[in-house]
């Protein structure tokens, strides 16, 4: 390197220069699948010659913790027998870029009220983990979870407070789940929880703590309406491995406890029948 804007570092300038490429190297400052995407990087540009060369994005971390983004870009030299022999390039800070590229796919897998993924996101994630658990002895659960009498919060109260009855029980939801799950808001009042890692046992457990939790009385004046949640689940591998099937019988799962009673869960039972139909009546 023969130099470098002092915008890469605060501190020692020449330091960076003459640690260059090994600095991008530092497990302290670049992650390590940053490191090995930035290592073949630069053995393509080393070992062969490239009418485009070799171009790649990663993050750096710098002293005081900011992350900058850093975009390299190179070509190889050649003798004549087309043997590289020395490499010219550049790097340079892009993390504006970046950062607002990060912030436009956030906004595309994310639902703006609940901040939970949305489904165009959720169900190809947990297609894929459906399909790794397959060489490994694991178990895991799909809930779908529905609100109670929404529409009455809605059509009594206002869709602002639909809005907020949504936004607040997804916030609830959170608090009951690892972060590596994956929290889906289906639509409208509907949520899909898939649970990793998890027995049977333990999703009982979990749900009894979430319906108590959920339940939310408020009165018009004349009336006190109670606002609950209603949820179903089945069990992987044991009832399925199939997204759409398993995703079939959480939902009803999911309907019969609303059926019978609301504010309540269901496991999937083969006996039980889809009912959605039915209830949609009653509403």
């Amino acid at each position: 390197m023969i130099w470098q804007n002092k915008r890469f570092t605060r501190k020692d300038t020449s330091r960076l220069i003459r640690n260059f490429p090994y600095c991008f190297l530092d497990k302290a400052r670049v992650p390590e699948e940053y490191r090995d995407y930035f290592i073949n990087a630069i053995k393509e540009l080393c070992s062969t010659a490239s009418d485009t060369g070799v171009e790649c994005v990663f993050p750096l971390i710098k002293a005081d913790g900011e992350v900058m983004w850093i975009k390299a870009a190179g070509e190889s030299i050649c003798d004549i027998e087309g043997i590289p022999i020395k490499a010219v390039g550049y790097y340079l800070d892009v993390t504006e870029q970046k950062n607002q590229e990060l912030r436009l796919i956030k906004i595309a897998q994310v639902d703006a009220l609940t901040g939970l993924f949305n489904r165009q996101t959720a169900i190809p994630r947990i297609k894929r983990y459906l399909a790794e658990m397959e060489d490994r002895e694991e178990s895991a659960a799909i809930i779908m979870f529905d609100l109670d009498n929404f529409k009455l919060a809605n059509d009594v109260f206002g869709h602002a407070y639909g809005d907020e009855m949504i936004s607040r029980n997804a916030g609830k939801l959170k608090g009951f789940f690892r972060s590596d799950d994956i929290l889906c808001r289906i639509g409208g009042d509907e949520f899909l929880i898939f649970c990793k890692r998890i027995k049977d046992k333990d999703v009982h457990v979990r749900l009894q703590k979430v319906v108590k939790s959920m339940i939310t009385v408020r009165s018009d004046g004349e009336h006190e309406i109670v606002f609950s949640v209603s949820a179903g689940y089945v069990m992987i591998p044991e009832q399925g491995r199939e997204f759409d099937e398993l995703y079939r019988k959480a939902d009803i799962a999911l309907f019969n406890a609303k059926m019978n009673g609301k504010g309540s869960f269901r496991k999937f039972e083969s006996n039980m029948k889809e009912i959605r139909y039915e209830l949609a009546k009653d509403k």
